[in-house]
């Protein structure tokens, strides 16, 4: 609820405008570069009023009538980023123009597919990606070997990950998850969103990845949507998201 002093804060609206998480934008503010009706905002405080014109960058925005939701089935080797120095595609040139100020949540690495949501509200996107949320993400991997039950355990158990150079400096903990194993094959129950943290837990114990798939998000999941479609999340999808965030 906001208060009763009217308008929404300028992080708020910003994010809800889908310019980043109430953090990122509180630097677009300090930066100068928002205006409201023509004038720079600086302070933090300040409330944009029902009717005012707020532009970023000299850009109009709006908020949005409700947060909207995408599903994307991201295909490998496309990478989750605005842009690659090196070239590669990126999601956004898969997706139509018309979602390129749609946030991912959390990243999918350039090898892994699978359901990848995306959204324009600032504060959900940020939301689903808090590690305290604990928000479920399911993956099916396909090793290069049998999977031990004795590692099963180890992974279940959670796992510590050494230093990966040009990744992670210093050696990390994995939280407890769940795991289901079949052969080469297992389904893994995710909490948290590591760098390429399922590929660490499979190397550490000697084996390699061979393809991995997200097929869930919280209560979302992929389905039949085929490889490199997208489409819009229901409006019980989106409640069944802001539900699981509420019980956590």
């Amino acid at each position: 609820m906001e208060s009763a002093e009217g308008g929404l804060r300028i992080n708020k609206f910003l994010a809800r405008c889908g310019a980043g998480s109430r953090r990122q934008v509180e630097r677009l503010v300090l930066d100068g570069r928002v205006t409201a009706d023509g004038e720079t905002v600086r302070d933090l405080s300040f409330r944009v009023e029902p009717g005012a014109t707020v532009r970023l960058d000299g850009r109009r925005l709006e908020l949005p009538a409700r947060a909207r939701v995408v599903l994307f089935h991201k295909p490998v080797r496309v990478l989750c980023s605005a842009k690659d120095p090196h070239g590669r595609r990126t999601i956004y040139d898969v997706l139509p123009p018309e979602l390129s100020a749609f946030r991912y949540v959390g990243r999918l690495d350039w090898e892994t597919r699978g359901l990848l949501l995306l959204t324009d509200d600032g504060d959900l996107a940020r939301a689903l990606t808090l590690p305290e949320n604990r928000v479920p993400r399911l993956y099916r991997v396909r090793a290069d070997r049998e999977i031990l039950e004795e590692e099963a355990r180890r992974i279940a158990d959670g796992m510590l990950l050494p230093a990966e150079p040009g990744y992670r400096a210093h050696a990390t903990k994995t939280r407890p998850c769940e795991i289901a194993i079949n052969g080469d094959e297992a389904e893994l129950v995710l909490s948290e969103g590591k760098n390429r943290e399922i590929r660490r837990m499979f190397a550490a114990l000697g084996m390699e990845v061979l393809d991995l798939e997200r097929l869930s998000y919280g209560p979302i999941r992929l389905g039949d949507l085929p490889e490199g479609e997208w489409r819009f999340a229901s409006e019980e999808e989106i409640g069944a998201l802001r539900g699981g965030l509420s019980r956590g």
